[in-house]
């Protein structure tokens, strides 16, 4: 059963919405350099409604559930996306939040991705409901974000392979369109073998916008004796072809490869003309890459983010050109957020930290070594991840206490320098709305499928050892990401009231004057409806 959106707003007029997810771009990444913006990013930000503190409100805060989110208008937990990967209990082993064990990958090498296993309808769903002669397509780096965003009936779900390519599944077409295949031809990624990434503007600029170069807790993409994560940077010079088409992803150029490609699609699947309103999801995800390498402070950072300025102009450029801005819709906003690396807060004189893995690990390995010794096995608890999962038949049978070994976990685990807490299913389950950490722990959490233990980070501190930074908490600065809506003529505004990102799908479907379906958890923006 559905409810109707009401009456659709002053921006009525809807045949094209372009949808940017760009991957882990927090507030500050999109802001701190926003001075600096000439193309792309500038012309989103001057026509735009701009929404300052947006949250997600779900605890694990990775690509699968924020894409989902962004789709779907729910919550990813009770849905039984718990996120990227998790381990199956009945399958005994870890699957990926968009696997498909009966669809083929079509046309070239690669892991066949789709929605199959997600019973929840998405923004593309609903709108093929009202106009089935819509169209839906969905594009990025990573194969979850672009079945998470495309949804049940998207036309297409385009993600590379990591093999050069960017590929689809036979759970959305069983050929290849003659422009992919042209398309992967002329992309060639294997000839960047030589190529080098470059700063775009003089190397003063960075410093004055970014830390400086060669920072501590920046990864090395050369690998390199001695240590040197500088500009230029490239592969190695015995990089093999898999090296250099898998190691593709992490530079700019596959950003740039990603929105070439939404181009295309554009023009010959006919995009944006007519009265039946069409979507395309563009997934940016080379950003996130990026940033777990080097930190959103970076000189890295900062220029895949100019780089991305100029690649989006040239796509806006050719909209404006085959449907016309009046008639299309931008959101721009990002999957998750992230911190800083831990040793540029140190440096700043704010906390943060690094679990050791090694730490972590002999923690774990003490808690498996006490259960052989005391109950002759540990073959009922199964750890993946942040997660420990429990055979509570093969513990009846034991005649073993879920709280003993409750108790055996927490005092071996919540001893390692950086862990805050390890957390029972039923605390989370039993958490209220007074309790933020908790509460969005709760939306990701499924009753069947999670963890029945789950460790928690402190605040500040990373699992990314000994390099990098990352994400994946219920803290702010994870959850809170921009936000955009921008059409031409739009007068740049700013809200600062808290928005959930949950918000987004169904305020998009009231601009469209599609219905949206009842028991999603976000709402129509109100602002965006005037």
């Amino acid at each position: 059963m559905t409810s109707s959106s009401g009456q659709k707003s002053e921006l009525d007029d809807i045949r094209l919405v372009i949808f940017f997810s760009v991957d882990q771009m927090s507030p500050h990444l999109l802001n701190q350099y926003e001075p600096l913006y000439t193309g792309g990013f500038r012309w989103l930000i001057d026509h735009s409604r701009q929404f300052t503190n947006t949250h997600y409100e779900h605890g694990y805060t990775a690509t699968g559930p924020g894409h989902f989110v962004l789709a779907s208008g729910q919550h990813p937990g009770p849905n039984g996306i718990l996120g990227n990967y998790w381990y199956d209990r009945e399958l005994k082993h870890t699957v990926s939040c968009v696997e498909d064990t009966v669809s083929k990958v079509v046309g070239y090498e690669g892991d066949a991705r789709s929605y199959r296993q997600i019973n929840a309808n998405t923004l593309g769903d609903w709108l093929k409901n009202r106009h089935p002669d819509s169209k839906v397509y969905s594009v990025a780096g990573k194969d979850r974000s672009a079945a998470m965003m495309g949804g049940k009936h998207a036309d297409l779900a385009l993600y590379y392979n990591w093999r050069g390519s960017f590929v689809t599944s036979s759970y959305y077409i069983d050929t290849l369109p003659e422009w992919l295949i042209k398309y992967n031809k002329k992309l060639n990624a294997v000839s960047y073998r030589d190529s080098l990434w470059t700063r775009s503007l003089p190397f003063e600029v960075y410093d004055r916008y970014a830390h400086e170069d060669f920072f501590e807790g920046e990864s090395d993409r050369y690998h390199s004796e001695p240590y040197s994560p500088v500009f230029p940077i490239g592969f190695d010079a015995d990089a093999s072809d898999k090296d250099v088409v898998n190691g593709f992803f992490g530079f700019p150029w596959m950003d740039r490869a990603t929105i070439e490609l939404a181009k295309v699609i554009v023009q010959e699947e006919g995009l944006g003309q007519d009265r039946n309103p069409d979507i395309l999801f563009v997934g940016l995800s080379a950003t996130d890459a990026i940033v777990h390498d080097y930190g959103p402070n970076s000189h890295e950072a900062m220029d895949a983010m100019l780089k991305v300025d100029h690649y989006l102009k040239n796509l806006i450029s050719t909209l404006e050109d085959a449907v016309g801005l009046e008639n299309i819709l931008f959101v721009l906003t990002s999957d998750h957020g992230g911190l800083a690396l831990p040793e540029y807060r140190q440096k700043m004189g704010l906390p943060g930290g690094r679990i050791s893995r090694p730490e972590r690990k002999t923690a774990i390995q003490e808690v498996f070594i006490f259960l052989e010794k005391h109950y002759g096995s540990s073959n009922f608890v199964v750890n993946d991840g942040l997660g420990f999962y429990y055979d509570l038949g093969r513990m009846m049978e034991m005649d073993i206490k879920e709280t003993d070994v409750d108790t055996i976990i927490r005092e071996s685990v919540e001893k390692v320098t950086g862990i805050a807490r390890v957390l029972t299913k039923d605390e989370i389950f039993s958490s209220h709305s007074g309790d933020t950490v908790l509460a969005r722990l709760k939306n990701s959490f499924h009753p069947v499928k999670s963890p029945d233990l789950w460790i928690l980070q402190e605040k500040y501190w990373v699992t990314k050892y000994p390099q990098g930074t990352g994400h994946g908490t219920p803290y702010n600065y994870d959850t809170h990401v921009p936000l955009l809506f921008s059409k031409a003529g739009q007068k740049k505004t700013t809200v600062s009231r808290k928005i959930m990102m949950v918000d987004i799908a169904p305020t998009i479907a009231a601009m469209l004057g599609i219905n949206i379906p009842k028991g999603i958890d976000g709402v129509p923006i109100t602002e965006m409806q005037k």
